[in-house]
């Protein structure tokens, strides 16, 4: 249990310090869209009987740990492509969860970029969250979590 604890703190870690990357290295004060990925450290959830509107992927993750409002000068939204997950969380969640959430109409409406952990997000980071599994089910990567941490301290990661 406790290399599944490991794992799972090692995710929301990265994770966290992902989407930091990604809103220091926008301009300005506009807002920073990030692609809504699966949460890795989900199948817990899903072990405990959620489902996916209760804890619709790193977009939920960040607002459970960070809240709803912006980081640094950057309000965040988290892009759902798929409209009936988003429209769930529209339904099953509170105004001010669900305002984080956005779909594609409201891109084009505001011209904004997707930005994803997969290509916008440190090497290391974007490396580590693509692999990870849960313990349960494939090997310990945590040598490589903590490598992942030191690379994106070296390339200037917040």
């Amino acid at each position: 249990m406790a290399n599944r604890q490991m794992w799972s703190r090692d995710v929301m870690d990265l994770t966290d310090a992902a989407i930091r990357a990604i809103v220091h290295r926008a301009a300005g004060d506009d807002i920073v869209v990030i692609r809504n990925d699966t949460f890795r450290a989900d199948s817990l959830l899903v072990a405990l009987g959620s489902t996916y509107p209760d804890f619709p992927g790193i977009g939920a993750y960040w607002i459970m740990a960070h809240g709803t409002g912006p980081v640094g000068t950057h309000p965040v939204r988290f892009f759902e492509p798929d409209a009936e997950r988003l429209q769930a969380i529209r339904t099953e969640t509170r105004s001010e969860t669900a305002a984080m959430f956005v779909g594609l109409l409201a891109l084009k409406m505001g011209g904004a970029e997707v930005r994803t952990i997969d290509t916008d997000a440190p090497l290391p980071i974007s490396a580590y969250l693509g692999k990870t599994l849960d313990p349960m089910f494939g090997r310990s990567y945590h040598r490589l979590a903590e490598w992942a941490r030191r690379e994106a301290k070296i390339a200037g990661a917040p």
